[in-house]
């Protein structure tokens, strides 16, 4: 810990939470995560691809192959984000039964022992504009699409369901999310986060909607995952996206989401503003990650930051989970 550090924990208010309300709720202690509660899968569409083998024969060079694919492609609505920090895209243990229950397409569970990727829970957002003239931003989750590929005998006889169809994925939990507010001005002393993770805020201005807030981060890259950018997004599917993350395993802290609030805890982040972090540089032993972060924003009301809020997931864990649909109608094909 550095020398003079600080620890500002303030209390939620409900009424002032907007983003993202629900992932700082917490489950009922030694309660295990139940897909069913927080995960509602739906299918989108049905694809068709037949396949042809080449012949050779110059008269007839392609024939029908034996072989034909269908394609279910759908979303996964998340109900109540409580405790959820992402879902793999890597989908295991398919299974297709028809209106009969039999079997159409079983897949065992691919060998995932390299590294799991995750994508985070992320949000779109709207803008209302009131009577009175000012902006409500209201916020929703975006949902995980999916696609399950299913390669049967062309002259297999279709369902006229699928009335169950089953599958597994890895999500990413924690069972202890905590919320840091910190004053939005500049401090003389660091402020501990979490262990191995120290803040000095060095920097903020804030002018007719318009702020910027520069800091130093310290942190144990072994330790601590931190988002690049502070936006709920993710860039690629590497890790849980836009977070610096440990080589190996998982970190011990995940800062999920940094946000910038008024004086009455609303949220003020503005999502077309910028987040980022401008330099990287380690000790040499590696021990040690040195950050420079800016956070700007502009738009109506950005002249009203009063906190910086970081949301802290500890001690997170992989959970494999099981999503189900039921009674899909198979158009005629």
């Amino acid at each position: 810990m550095r020398s003079g550090t600080i620890k500002t924990l303030l209390v939620v208010v409900a009424f002032g939470i907007m983003l993202p309300a629900g992932l700082w709720a917490q489950e009922a202690p030694n309660t295990p995560w139940d897909p069913n509660t927080h995960l509602a899968p739906y299918p989108q569409g049905l694809a068709q691809a037949r396949h042809f083998d080449y012949s050779g024969d110059p008269e007839l060079p392609w024939a029908p192959s034996s072989r034909v694919t269908l394609e279910l492609s759908g979303a996964v609505d998340v109900i109540d984000p409580n405790g959820l920090i992402g879902l793999s895209p890597d989908i295991m243990g398919v299974q297709v039964r028809d209106e009969l229950g039999q079997p159409v397409y079983v897949r065992s569970d691919r060998n995932l022992s390299r590294e799991i990727s995750y994508r985070p829970v992320t949000y779109s957002g709207t803008t209302w504009v009131h009577p009175d003239g000012t902006d409500e931003k209201i916020w929703s989750i975006i949902p995980y699409e999916f696609a399950i590929k299913m390669v049967m005998d062309a002259a297999f006889e279709y369902p006229l369901m699928l009335s169950r169809v089953q599958w597994s994925v890895h999500a990413l939990l924690s069972d202890e999310i905590e919320v840091v507010d910190l004053p939005f001005a500049v401090s003389e002393d660091w402020a501990e986060l979490a262990p191995g993770l120290d803040i000095v805020i060095e920097e903020v201005s804030i002018a007719e909607n318009q702020y910027e807030h520069r800091s130093s981060i310290v942190l144990d890259p072994n330790r601590i995952a931190y988002p690049r950018k502070a936006s709920l997004h993710y860039d690629s599917d590497e890790g849980l996206a836009g977070h610096i993350w440990p080589a190996e395993g998982l970190p011990e802290t995940i800062v999920v989401e940094i946000d910038v609030l008024d004086a009455d805890g609303l949220s003020i982040q503005n999502h077309g503003g910028d987040s980022r972090i401008l330099t990287i540089s380690r000790g040499g032993d590696y021990a040690e990650g040195r950050m420079s972060q800016i956070i700007t924003s502009s738009g109506s009301g950005r002249d009203a930051a009063a906190f910086i809020r970081y949301v802290i997931a500890r001690n997170p864990y992989k959970q494999k989970v099981q999503l189900t649909m039921k009674d899909i109608p198979v158009p005629s094909l």
